[in-house]
């Protein structure tokens, strides 16, 4: 493998795919998306003559009885590489979930529902995984060449939603650098994470990024948690990148891995379930502007200023700004800001799909926190079950081609019709009256 075009990515699973200068190089880190699927790897593969050998695989939950499915297949051994790493079998494993429905059977004057290609409906599967403990795809979906439903673990209405209450602690506990703020009564369910590291503009240092680490660990499996608002707690700034007064002290194997925990950080952040919001008051730069790219929407003060700067240093974006802004913004126009180290402020950001909302910047300096507390009190009455499987769907679709997002979708939809919240909504307007959501 060629040194210098060696990349690592951690996902949301804590793995890590490398991106080489071989003929695969469209190897990204896949499990960000689909990790249950790629803890599988290929499940149908190509097969070699004099290199396969027979296997027995299961779709998704290898060993949990009735959650699994086996079928014999062949496949080529996996080249193996260090820990952690995807073989080439993931990508061909992703290239072969978006084919056509129709390879499997079933043209387009097909009756009824048509059934998901085996790879595709093992994707959709992973998809939605994230849902908890023992969420499975609809009984319309039956594979063809397996004939069963595929299974996934997941989440169930059933359950009483406490697979979202892993690893939870009511109180988060962090120095005065980081701020994790339970908001109460009318506004109970928002968290505030406020950065407060005023001597270096907020800047992420190696002990900032396991704050945030530990904080988003909690609150991701919080069941009371509607929305999370990031912020800084120094006015004039949000955050101004990496800390490269750290970093000039780091030997060259040291900055590798730093950049790293920054992007698993944001990572994590970006996959939170429910709605996040950046409320950018000031300068957001480099990793800065990668953290608010992270969240959900963002807003910010017509005076606050965003760019990704690092080119400016010799180096490019590493925590994620090469992939989320021109998703954010289109790729012609991600890469004349990335080329230039252009900065914008907040009628620009706003003029190019960079932020959701400008305001004019008010005396106390936070109107952009404002804004966005008022975004999350609108939040705060729909169904949080509704919440967070509409983001999952919005997420997964966007990384797929439009038949598998759709399919994606209906399986998120699928998993709201059993809840009590869906219940209580339709009572509620039928009696003419608020409803009372618990997330169930």
């Amino acid at each position: 493998m060629t040194r210098l075009l060696t990349h690592e990515k951690t996902g949301v699973s804590g793995s890590a795919a490398t991106l080489s200068a071989k003929p695969e190089t469209k190897r990204f880190a896949l499990e960000n998306y689909f990790p249950a699927a790629l803890s599988a790897q290929a499940r149908t593969p190509r097969v070699r003559q004099g290199r396969s050998e027979r296997v027995e695989t299961s779709v998704i939950g290898a060993g949990r009885g009735e959650d699994s499915l086996s079928e014999p297949v062949r496949r080529r051994p996996r080249r193996r590489g260090w820990a952690g790493r995807a073989g080439g079998g993931a990508w061909r494993a992703l290239r072969r979930a978006q084919g056509w429905l129709a390879r499997d059977g079933g043209g387009a004057a097909a009756a009824g529902p048509r059934p998901l290609q085996a790879s595709r409906a093992r994707l959709v599967a992973a998809c939605c995984a994230r849902l908890g403990p023992r969420w499975r795809l609809p009984g319309s979906w039956t594979c063809p060449r397996v004939d069963s439903t595929i299974w996934a673990r997941g989440w169930t209405p059933a359950a009483g939603g406490a697979a979202w209450q892993r690893g939870y602690s009511a109180e988060v506990k962090t120095e005065d650098e980081l701020r994790v703020r339970y908001l109460e009564e009318e506004n109970r369910g928002i968290v505030v994470l406020g950065i407060n590291r005023a001597y270096a503009k907020n800047s992420l240092s190696k002990n900032l990024i396991k704050m945030l680490s530990k904080a988003v660990d909690a609150l991701k499996s919080d069941k009371k948690v509607r929305t999370i608002i990031v912020r800084s707690e120094v006015p004039g700034i949000f955050c101004a990148g990496a800390d490269l007064k750290e970093r000039a002290k780091m030997s060259s194997s040291e900055v590798g891995p730093f950049v790293s925990k920054i992007r698993a950080m944001i990572n994590e952040i970006a996959n939170l379930p429910v709605p996040t919001i950046a409320a950018i008051d000031g300068l957001a730069l480099g990793g800065g502007l990668e953290l608010a790219l992270a969240c959900d929407i963002r807003v910010a003060a017509s005076s606050a200023k965003m760019g990704l700067v690092e080119t400016k240093l010799a180096i490019i974006p590493g925590g994620g700004g090469t992939q989320r802004l021109p998703r954010a913004i289109g790729m012609s126009l991600a890469k004349e800001l990335i080329f230039s180290a252009r900065v914008l402020d907040g009628q620009e950001a706003k003029s190019v799909g960079l932020i959701s909302h400008v305001l004019e910047q008010n005396q106390e300096g936070d109107a952009a926190y404002r804004k966005a507390l008022d975004l999350a009190r609108e939040f705060l009455p729909q169904g949080p079950v509704a919440m967070r499987v509409a983001k999952l769907a919005i997420n997964q679709g966007m990384e797929v081609d439009l038949v598998t997002g759709l399919a994606i979708e209906e399986a998120c939809y699928a998993q709201t019709i059993p809840t009590k919240d869906r219940l209580e909504g339709l009572l509620a307007f039928k009696e003419k009256r608020t409803p009372r959501y618990k997330g169930e």
